[in-house]
């Protein structure tokens, strides 16, 4: 499929009736007011349950994003409702939410921080209700960026730790920065948990008995002369 960053994708529940192709896109046109001549194709993957919409511009994308913050419904004629879920369509654009990052922080070290991740399109400032006479930034950048690697869910930017959110976002580790598991469950750190364990009920005396800069003295030496006598001794005299 032709430019991922300007195709969305709508999942409806699995168990959710069938709905027929045209059904389909009068769902597009009425629920998401979506204009035709914007709409380059769609795409019906019925055993997924999911349609694809490919549209002429990115900028058409981020409007529907924002405006359904990702969810849907779909009602049939039976009156049921389904659940639908809205994203982008592979990695492509994603609407980047960081949390946690003071206001003077300049776009550029923004831009410089997350330039590994992909191409950033727009950093913009979240705002409060419009009821208020002034616009109110509640301390969250939103920012438009074509990931080509997932972005961890704890960063440092310009020497702040902040959090990271969007649609499709895996787990990941700010640990050992690995995706599929948190901090809290880390194995690395359970594996260093345990050395460090495994090695409190010794005393220093026995961790460094056998090692390199022990020196065993004379009076050792003929300790174990003796003792390897005796053994002998008891090994002949059973013998017998």
């Amino acid at each position: 499929m032709a430019e991922r960053k300007h195709t969305i994708v709508c999942t409806f529940e699995q168990t959710s009736p069938h709905i027929s192709a045209h059904e389909i896109h009068e769902w597009i046109h009425d629920q998401l007011q979506v204009i035709e001549h914007s709409v380059k194709m769609t795409h019906v993957d019925g055993t997924k349950r999911q349609v694809y919409i490919n549209f002429m511009d990115d900028e058409y994308v981020q409007d529907i994003l924002r405006t359904t913050n990702g969810h849907a419904d779909y009602i049939h004629v039976t009156g049921e409702i389904s659940q639908v879920s809205i994203d982008f369509a592979g990695m492509g654009s994603r609407l980047v939410r960081i949390t946690n990052l003071p206001p003077e922080v300049p776009e550029r070290t923004i831009r410089a921080a997350l330039a590994q991740y992909g191409e950033i399109k727009t950093i913009q400032d979240e705002t409060w209700s419009k009821a208020y006479r002034y616009q109110v930034a509640n301390g969250i950048k939103v920012i438009v960026i074509n990931l080509t690697k997932h972005l961890l869910s704890h960063k440092k930017i310009d020497g702040n730790r902040v959090l990271t959110s969007y649609n499709g976002q895996p787990l990941t580790c700010y640990g050992c920065g690995e995706t599929g598991h948190i901090y809290q469950v880390c194995p690395s750190r359970h594996g260093a948990r345990k050395e460090t364990t495994s090695m409190t009920g010794k005393t220093w005396t026995q961790i460094t008995a056998n090692g390199p800069h022990h020196q065993r003295g004379p009076e050792e030496k003929q300790k174990d002369i003796t003792n390897n006598r005796i053994s002998n001794e008891q090994q002949r005299v059973s013998q017998m």
